[in-house]
């Protein structure tokens, strides 16, 4: 145990047991994620995109953990927006723990790629709460990471504060691909496309057309925390 735990202990962001921010007892009462089609929203066999649903430039499918309720929630608010960091680390083996059974479903040997945050909001929380989270998912599956292969050109609104159509209308055009990965994307790469929450999949939809743009042929898979 550090001196910092010592001093300022761990506690339970759902019943303030001190050890964790999220505590046995409370990961019971987690529930897991029904899987749907990005586009139409409708349950979806392990989060397959429906086959009359897909498009050229879309994902084939999303796989998110958990639903974006208790402690979860608390736990994904907690790092956003009080900037406790350490917490990335319990939600990511937590979110590999749940996914083991589902692993078939996601694509083999992908590069994972975190959504980017504009600079302006990156400079103002720190880091990236869904790179921080996405490189400790990549380095315990053994997969490739690329954490700026997409870079976040315009400043929005959070997408938390939109609803419906609004969200798809403040998300477009404000990913670029960065150039130096431009050979990756030429190649049979599998990709998945990894954030905190997806609710609607705007912002995921958004980053996966970047990519495609580029190479239709490519498996791009959209991979959260919760939904």
């Amino acid at each position: 145990m550090s001196l910092i735990d010592l001093i300022f202990p761990k506690q339970c962001l759902q019943c303030g047991k001190n050890g964790t921010y999220i505590c046995r007892n409370c990961v019971k009462r987690v529930r897991l994620a029904k899987q749907v089609c990005v586009e139409c929203q409708r349950q979806a066999i392990d989060g397959v995109t429906h086959t009359g649903c897909r498009t050229s430039l879309g994902l084939d499918g999303t796989l998110a953990g958990f639903e974006y309720k208790w402690v979860i929630k608390r736990g994904i608010k907690s790092i956003k927006y009080r900037f406790v960091k350490d917490i990335a680390q319990e939600l990511s083996d937590l979110l590999i723990d749940n996914i083991k059974n589902n692993i078939n479903a996601l694509p083999k040997d992908p590069v994972l790629v975190p959504v980017a945050l504009h600079k302006k909001r990156l400079n103002w929380r720190g880091f990236n709460q869904a790179e921080e989270m996405g490189r400790i998912v990549a380095r315990k599956m053994r997969w490739r990471f690329a954490s700026d292969l997409l870079i976040r050109t315009k400043y929005t609104i959070p997408q938390v504060e939109l609803k419906g159509d609004e969200r798809k209308g403040n998300v477009q055009g404000i990913f670029v691909l960065n150039q130096k990965y431009r050979q990756l994307i030429t190649k049979d790469q599998a990709f998945i496309i990894f954030d905190d929450v997806i609710t609607t999949g705007a912002t995921v939809r958004e980053a996966c057309k970047v990519i495609k743009r580029k190479n239709k042929k490519l498996m791009i898979w959209g991979f959260s925390v919760a939904r």
